[in-house]
């Protein structure tokens, strides 16, 4: 099974290189007058790839998942929503402008915060061995509520779910993408986040639950240090701080681009 999934991600990253190159050389090779054209062209195919390859990812892997007893890799989640991010990324490139930029800029640092919270705490609850099935992360709430609850921030950021950095990530490229007129690719962004909500909020709701009985005890984590805990707090404070008050990094941002 790991072998499979992890030959099946590097053809998917293959792909996503090749496609990259192709839209270098194809730009590089035509006219000038036609360039434009032709990286509409190709950015659109290379988006749409891209975004929809994500979710296709986590659909096998949860498939495969559930041909073997239900178990879901954690680490392989996060991996795979990776590919639908820099989709989601190309979005904003294609749009172009100031607000493109902007959109760029923000989910970057967006998307920064999140994974550094959501593979820290994947690093903690991995002191004595590797926390990476779901089951793993059963009843997390009930035995450490404090590390759950950001790593849960983490996970509703990653998804795109108001009050969050990862929402208005998503939202300023929309708006950069609506405002370009790039209508299908506006349309798959939404769509494509809403089916990735299914995969976030199944872990979520993992945490919150009891183990079953007859269950053996999960391997108890090990303490996580003043520093560590200060770390992942601050994190997560920044996190929702940008998610509700995005207006200093959004003008930090265009002043930097204005520059």
């Amino acid at each position: 099974m790991t072998i499979t999934c992890g030959s099946r991600t590097h053809r998917r990253a293959g792909r996503v290189i090749a496609l990259t190159a192709c839209l270098v050389i194809g730009v590089s090779i035509t006219p000038a007058h036609a360039q434009q054209t032709t990286v509409d062209v190709l950015s659109f195919l290379l988006t749409n790839r891209t975004i929809i390859t994500g979710d296709f990812d986590r659909d096998a892997q949860a498939a495969a998942a559930g041909a073997e007893g239900g178990l879901v890799n954690i680490k392989r989640i996060l991996a795979y929503s990776s590919i639908a991010h820099f989709g989601y990324l190309l979005v904003a490139f294609l749009a172009g402008g100031s607000l493109g930029s902007t959109a760029v800029a923000f989910y970057l640092v967006a998307y920064f915060v999140t994974n550094l919270i959501a593979f820290g705490v994947v690093t903690i609850l991995s002191g004595r061995r590797e926390a990476d099935e779901i089951e793993d992360y059963r009843g997390l709430f009930w035995r450490r509520p404090w590390l759950a609850t950001i790593f849960l921030t983490a996970l509703l950021s990653l998804g795109g779910i108001p009050l969050t950095a990862g929402f208005m990530g998503k939202f300023i490229i929309l708006m950069a993408g609506v405002g370009s007129a790039l209508w299908l690719l506006a349309v798959i962004l939404v769509v494509n986040t809403m089916i990735s909500f299914y995969y976030y909020l199944r872990v979520a709701f993992m945490m919150f639950r009891d183990a079953p009985e007859g269950a053996a005890a999960p391997v108890a984590a090990p303490s996580l240090s003043f520093m560590g805990g200060a770390a992942l707090a601050a994190l997560t404070l920044l996190l929702v701080w940008i998610g509700v008050y995005p207006g200093p990094l959004i003008h930090t941002i265009q002043s930097m681009v204005a520059k």
